[in-house]
């Protein structure tokens, strides 16, 4: 007896190659997302342009301003309290009774 090939019906190839395009489609979004920068969205008055005017008047405050040297500057350092440590709490000494053991068995003092 002679076997006949079978074909695969259209609607299964069909079907196949979609799902083969929709998980690539779907893992290429999901990359794109983690990949991607999102823009930033920058203030008007940053992007408005700059006056190219020069201001005369602030230019004659510059050169009325009072310059001081370093050595007729105050030392101005400012003494900070230093935190004075806790007492200490003493720490709990061995006791000369012994201890019971969970077993009942007495447990030898050291």
């Amino acid at each position: 007896m002679k076997k006949t090939k079978t074909k695969t019906p259209g609607i299964v190839t069909i079907a196949t190659l979609t799902l083969i395009t929709l998980v690539f489609w779907i893992f290429f979004n999901v990359y794109r997302v983690f990949t991607v920068k999102t823009p930033f969205s920058v203030p008007e008055e940053i992007l408005s342009p700059i006056d190219p005017s020069l201001d005369a008047n602030a230019l004659t405050n510059l050169t009325q301003r009072l310059y001081l040297e370093e050595g007729i500057i105050p030392d101005n350092n400012v003494q900070t309290q230093t935190a004075t440590p806790a007492p200490r709490t003493p720490t709990p000494t061995e006791s000369s009774s012994p201890t019971p053991s969970p077993t009942g068995v007495p447990s030898p003092t050291p």
